[in-house]
């Protein structure tokens, strides 16, 4: 009996949070096409970082990049898992990206704050 309420409690739990997000391809308003134009703003956000010299922005573009994708991933992840899983790699892959440009930013403000001391 315990089993049987606890995998009622899961199917429940699983249908409240796939109701949260409209998962209709065809629907212009729908969270799964929001989550298309999330993946595309973070490719927006990655050209500019790799287009850019100076190592500030490229961090604060990978940064917005990385939170793009984590707000399409968390619709992925209830609407269509395939998406959510490639989304995840992209999310690893630009994070490294991130936290490589953030750490070269990071360097070329460590000697101005030096020099001012």
């Amino acid at each position: 009996m315990r089993g049987i309420v606890l995998s009622a409690i899961i199917i429940f739990s699983c249908e409240t949070a796939r109701a949260q997000f409209i998962c209709d391809l065809f629907d212009p308003n729908s969270d799964l096409v929001r989550a298309g134009e999330l993946t595309n703003l973070s490719f927006s956000y990655w050209q500019n970082a790799a287009g850019s010299n100076d190592p500030v922005e490229k961090c604060d573009d990978m940064t917005s990049a990385v939170d793009a994708l984590k707000e399409a991933y968390e619709i992925y992840s209830v609407c269509n898992r395939q998406l959510a899983v490639s989304t995840m790699g992209l999310i690893r892959s630009y994070n490294g990206s991130r936290s490589d440009y953030c750490a070269e930013a990071e360097a070329d403000e460590d000697p101005d704050d030096e020099a001012d001391e």
